[in-house]
């Protein structure tokens, strides 16, 4: 969901577009009342997406950040969990089949990269420890680091 709903374009109050997660938003109690609360958008499917463009067209302050120390959750507990509940996300979220189709195949596309560079001995390894949370808005995107498996629980870096 990342592709298309970017913080830079979310947090410009110039621009139309707005992201929320429902798992955890913090919004205040005035700008909660003055776009209608949850009641504006009891109807709709991802009402968490509806609450930030409701926000966002009132002209009240919205900002996605991440803060992946802050606080953790567990969205689903089961595969059919999975399924069903990234089914009414997808379905709700991206709107127009066209973006659908084209998530999805970015999806199976990076599945596949991950899976052959899996087959090649190379790992994921998390760039960002514990210790450095702070600085996930600082490092924008940078997640992830292919790094090559030497052995069992050792890594090779190699930084070039």
């Amino acid at each position: 969901m990342m592709i298309w709903f970017t913080p830079d374009r979310v947090n410009d109050p110039d621009h139309h577009e707005a992201y929320a997660n429902g798992a955890f938003m913090l919004i205040r109690r005035d700008a909660y009342d003055k776009i209608g609360g949850h009641t504006a958008v009891r109807d709709r499917v991802n009402e968490d997406m509806h609450i930030a463009a409701l926000v966002k067209s009132e002209g009240l302050k919205l900002r996605v950040t991440r803060n992946r120390s802050l606080y953790l959750v567990r969205m689903y507990t089961s595969l059919r969990g999975i399924v069903h509940g990234w089914s009414r996300i997808f379905y709700g979220t991206f709107g127009t089949f066209r973006r659908l189709s084209i998530s999805l195949l970015v999806l199976l596309v990076m599945g596949a990269i991950i899976g052959w560079m899996g087959s090649q001995g190379f790992a994921v390894y998390d760039i960002i420890s514990y210790q450095t949370r702070p600085l996930d808005d600082a490092l924008g995107y940078v997640d992830l680091v292919f790094a090559k498996v030497d052995g069992p629980f050792r890594i090779h870096h190699r930084w070039q």
